[in-house]
């Protein structure tokens, strides 16, 4: 958890039905991600799914990122 300094790219996501808070650090090295930090408001599963997002972050590449997609997400859960 905690912040990162620029250069490091920063995205905040709300849920406003419920209010929980998410917000993201990822610093590249090229077109990959090296390090990512993280912090959240909400509930405990919010601060799990923050933490496991940041694990797998870490070493895609900016391509690999934009796979990341709700429908894809939807599709994990459901397995």
């Amino acid at each position: 958890m905690g912040e990162l300094r620029p250069p490091a790219v920063t995205v905040e996501i709300t849920n406003p039905g419920c209010g929980d808070i998410l917000k993201l650090w990822a610093r590249f090295d090229g077109e990959t991600v090296a390090e990512v930090r993280y912090k959240a408001r909400g509930c405990t599963a919010s601060i799990a799914a923050g933490s496991a997002l940041t694990e797998w972050m870490t070493g895609k590449t900016r391509e690999e990122l934009a796979e990341l997609t709700i429908p894809l997400i939807d599709h994990a859960v459901e397995d």
